[in-house]
């Protein structure tokens, strides 16, 4: 009973499963499963009693796993798992807000003595990797692996290292599969020769101009057209015809007179919005060095004004 409701206690203070809308799935219902990770180089495995999954609500590919080991009289480790826009099988980010762009967010919490710590991803966008090796009409497996820093106001210290993860779990009651015109976004690239994935995602736009844009604890990056373009063609980044780019980073900022680059638009159905972009960003007031955008790709559901 305690550890229930220790495990009560954390999904409600973390408003993980509350957001989710969903129902959960224990060993009463479709079927136990396995959750399993080495953190920091030690094997963990969750407690059957502890195992839970959530689905439903109104993000469709939602999938909430909870699990928790006890270590030792009251103390335990817990994780939490949440999943949005899981479509098939594939490989996918964690640290994103999975409520607008497809993949997930983790969360560990340990309880030692009267020390509560929680680690979270949050939207780094680049915090780790989900990969779904297998999506049926009832269950779900995978692997994942992350580093979550502390989250802010929490007991905790210093980065977890989760490595070697692992899930075999039926699907949460509610569990829906996202339909082509909403698969949820993603928006990325190599800037300066590090790759960049953006934590969230959005696109705005009527009649084939559009404005996609993605946001991380890094790098903030949007593209502007106010013609209509089509599939199939390429635009130039700079000039009346094409699109404009900015960016930003803190207070450095980049985009305006002096940027060249280009854009590819390979596809323009179900509302979205396909393309591919790299170009040399001039270096706004104040900000020293242009900024060179290699590899860029993005996915965006584009939302009328």
């Amino acid at each position: 009973m305690a550890r229930s409701i220790r495990l009560l206690m954390l999904s409600a203070a973390l408003g993980t499963l509350a957001a989710c809308g969903g129902s959960g799935t224990g060993p009463s219902g479709n079927g136990i499963g396995t959750f399993t990770a080495v953190i920091d180089g030690v094997a963990w495995s969750s407690d059957n009693i502890s195992l839970q999954v959530s689905s439903g609500g109104t993000v469709p590919g939602t999938q909430v796993i909870t699990g928790s080991k006890l270590t030792g009289g009251q103390n335990y480790i817990a994780l939490i798992l949440t999943l949005g826009y899981i479509s098939a099988p594939g490989t996918y980010p964690l640290g994103v807000n999975q409520g607008v762009v497809a993949g997930g967010s983790a969360i560990l919490s340990s309880q030692t003595g009267s020390v509560l710590g929680i680690w979270n991803t949050g939207f780094s966008g680049s915090a780790g990797t989900v990969t779904i090796t297998s999506l049926t009409s009832t269950r779900m497996a995978g692997t994942f692996q992350f580093t979550a820093p502390p989250q802010l106001g929490s007991q905790a210290s210093g980065n977890r290292v989760v490595t070697n993860g692992t899930f075999d779990v039926p699907l949460g009651a509610g569990f829906v599969l996202p339909t082509a015109g909403n698969l949820g976004n993603r928006f990325g690239a190599t800037i300066g020769g590090t790759a960049w994935n953006a934590a969230t995602v959005a696109g705005v736009g009527q009649g084939g101009a559009f404005s996609p844009g993605g946001h991380g604890t890094t790098y903030n990056i949007s593209l502007t057209t106010q013609v209509t373009v089509s599939a199939g063609n390429s635009y130039a980044i700079g000039g009346q015809n094409g699109f404009s780019a900015t960016a930003t980073n803190g207070s450095s900022s980049w985009g305006g007179l002096g940027n060249t680059g280009t854009v590819f638009i390979s596809s323009l159905a179900n509302g979205r919005a396909v393309g591919t972009f790299s170009g040399i960003l001039a270096a706004g007031a104040g900000t020293s060095g242009a900024l060179v955008i290699t590899n860029g790709s993005f996915d965006v559901k584009i939302l009328a004004p």
